[in-house]
This record gives C-alpha cells, sequence and structure tokens, in this order.
C-alpha cells in the first residue's frame, strides 16, 4: 500500500492530469461554476418568454375584442381613460389602501 501511494506522489502524470482537471474547473472561461450560472439563467429566459407569449396572446384577444365590439371599447375607454359622454358626469373612486 505504500509503494503505490509512493508511486502515485511521484508520478508526473498524476500531477498533469490534476493540473488539467483544475484548469478546466476552476480556470477556464467556460468553467464548471459559469456553466452552472448559464443553465439557471437559460431556465429563468424561458420562464420568462412563456409569461411573455401568454402576456402577448391576452393582449391580442383584447385588441380583437377591442376592434369588433364597440361595447367592449367603449368599456375599455371609460375604466382605463375615464372617458365619458357629453352628457354625463364622472366620479372616479379611489381606494384609501392604493394611495
Amino acid at each position: 500500500m505504500k509503494s503505490r501511494l509512493h508511486s502515485l506522489v511521484n508520478n508526473k502524470y498524476a500531477y498533469v492530469v490534476i493540473a488539467l482537471l483544475l484548469y478546466i474547473v476552476i480556470l477556464e472561461d467556460t468553467d464548471l461554476l459559469t456553466l452552472v450560472e448559464y443553465r439557471q439563467n437559460v431556465s429563468e429566459l424561458k420562464n420568462q418568454k412563456e409569461y411573455y407569449e401568454k402576456e402577448i396572446s391576452v393582449t391580442q384577444l383584447s385588441i380583437t375584442e377591442l376592434t369588433t365590439d364597440q361595447g367592449a371599447l367603449e368599456k375599455f375607454a371609460r375604466e382605463q381613460h375615464y372617458m365619458k359622454r357629453k352628457d354625463e358626469d364622472l366620479f372616479v373612486l379611489l381606494d384609501q389602501s392604493s394611495e
């Protein structure tokens, strides 16, 4: 056992292999830590992509509804932009908690 350990310590190939592994794991531009961070970023970006695709579909549906239905267009204008007809008075009520 002692001779085996002694031969590993004196083996120059073992030093080269250890040095290469350290270089690959720590010092290289694409080391393992960076690759793990990149994978996390990719998964976060995929989640964002799914979220924005859902938002785009909802927005496209609302655009289609607003361009085809006059009642929906009037409701949107009243709720979002506080528009009114000429013969109406508009009262805007705000919650205390929202301020």
